[in-house]
């Protein structure tokens, strides 16, 4: 349920001030170059970081996730607002967001020919702007000086899929891992795991018409998987889930555990991707769902179209199942007579392009966890030492800390929250860095000399 009253900027602010106090001045000469999902939480953030100093962002959206509304209000904050490109695609979003890229750090490097910046800030989600920052920033080419070349770059990341690419570790700066923060896994994953179990509800109950209840297949028994596994059993749906590294599967005994990906495909009527990688590029995965001869209902919950993108392109192939929305919900009917529905073709189920994905009572503590990593990488950029380690760093445990207890205290009936906070301040931040996927941040010589002989 939406609180539409609910004070998400308010929040920030007194989130905010007890991390870093009332330092107005703090993103001065600082550039926030993003890659986000234009939501009015978002706008939110950037008006609090503005009161902080912000003058100088260019921030990207995403086609699937973008309201219009919102997107507005962050020009109306007087930054750089860069619209995704036209021509969206079936299967082909990698594509659309490469260009996307390409735009935002052009008109990021407008704004560096202009000024010199003494930190650049690239706020990411699924680390396609990380991966994209120019090189010239490091390799400067023929010998040549940049003009205007940063003092320093610092990233922050938001997606396990951003930071489990591949080519995520070799990012020549460091990165604050929001991603694997023990707040945001504790508090965002289960909301949104909630949120998307209600609109899988609906939609069964829009397009069946007995009272039987599908089984739901979930691939991807990670962080979400297990949420969404836990709430579905909840709410009396058979559940049966895969994972390619085992050792994921619990001791949850309420679900069925496969050891292969097809297995599940075949028996299930939801399947339900939550890898952030295309499940349909196994070749079994594939002909299972192209020779199966019942309905099913394929839904993604990772950022753009990965889960189902090989099944996209097979699919576009056949001009009788083009949409001219690739984002609407489609029907597919295969050789075999059987029907796939592909929820919002493919891309993640639970944005819906209004203004909160999330009520914002629920997910403003990734926006938190967003503007608090902002704050520590300008404390970062401070530090005279040159031994800054281009690996990734955990959101500090005092901004966990504090949006945990801020969590905690609007919402009374979480009771093994409730508990953790409880504890000392130092036994909880000890906590958090256990349970966190990152090392610390180094904010001191010391703690930094440190990092890097831990490296």
């Amino acid at each position: 349920m939406i609180k539409k009253d609910f004070d998400v900027a308010g929040v920030l602010r007194k989130i905010s001030h007890d991390f870093h106090g009332p330092k107005k001045d703090t993103f001065k000469n600082v550039l926030l170059v993003g890659m986000q999902h234009i939501l009015g939480t978002t706008v939110d953030m950037l008006v609090v970081m503005k009161e902080y100093g912000l003058t100088h962002a260019v921030i990207g959206g995403k086609a699937y996730s973008t309201h219009s509304q919102s997107a507005e209000r962050i020009k109306d904050l007087d930054f750089t607002y860069v619209a995704s490109p036209s021509g969206l695609e079936q299967g082909h979003f990698d594509i659309h967001v490469q260009k996307q890229v390409q735009k935002i750090w052009l008109a990021a490097l407008e704004k560096i020919k202009k000024k010199k910046f003494d930190l650049i800030i690239i706020l990411d989600d699924g680390s396609d702007l990380l991966r994209a920052t120019p090189k010239l920033f490091f390799n400067e080419p023929n010998g040549l000086t940049m003009l205007n070349k940063p003092g320093r770059i610092i990233g922050i990341e938001q997606t396990k899929s951003g930071i489990n690419h591949p080519l995520f570790k070799r990012l020549p700066f460091p990165i604050i891992d929001v991603a694997g923060s023990f707040a945001k896994t504790k508090i965002e994953y289960p909301e949104v795991a909630a949120l998307i179990i209600h609109q899988i509800e609906a939609l069964i109950q829009k397009t069946m018409t007995t009272s039987f209840k599908p089984t739901v297949g979930i691939i991807g028994y990670g962080t979400m998987g297990k949420a969404m596994a836990r709430r579905f059993t909840a709410k009396g749906f058979s559940v049966m889930v895969h994972d390619r590294n085992h050792s994921k599967h619990d001791s949850f005994n309420q679900i069925r555990k496969y050891n292969k990906s097809s297995t599940l495909m075949k028996n299930a009527d939801i399947i339900v991707g939550c890898t952030g990688e295309d499940i349909t590029l196994d070749k079994a995965n594939l002909s299972t769902l192209l020779h199966c001869e019942e309905k099913k209902w394929l839904i993604s919950t990772s950022s753009k179209d990965n889960e189902f993108n090989c099944l996209l392109k097979f699919i576009q192939k056949d001009e009788r199942h083009l949409s001219s929305d690739p984002l609407q919900t489609f029907e597919y009917k295969n050789p075999k007579g059987g029907s796939l529905e592909m929820v919002k073709g493919g891309f993640p189920i639970n944005f819906t392009n209004e203004v909160h994905s999330v009520p914002p009572q629920h997910i403003w503590p990734t926006r938190a966890a967003l503007m608090l990593a902002c704050f520590s990488a300008c404390e970062m950029s401070l530090e005279k030492s040159d031994h800054f380690a281009p690996k990734s760093f955990m959101l500090s445990p005092e901004a966990q800390w504090l949006i945990l207890h801020e969590y905690a205290r609007n919402n009374t009936n979480l009771k093994e929250l409730g508990h953790l906070c409880r504890l000392g301040k130092q036994e909880l931040n000890d906590f958090i860095i256990r349970h966190s996927d990152s090392i610390p941040l180094p904010l001191t010589p010391e703690t930094i000399a440190k990092t890097v002989v831990m490296g």
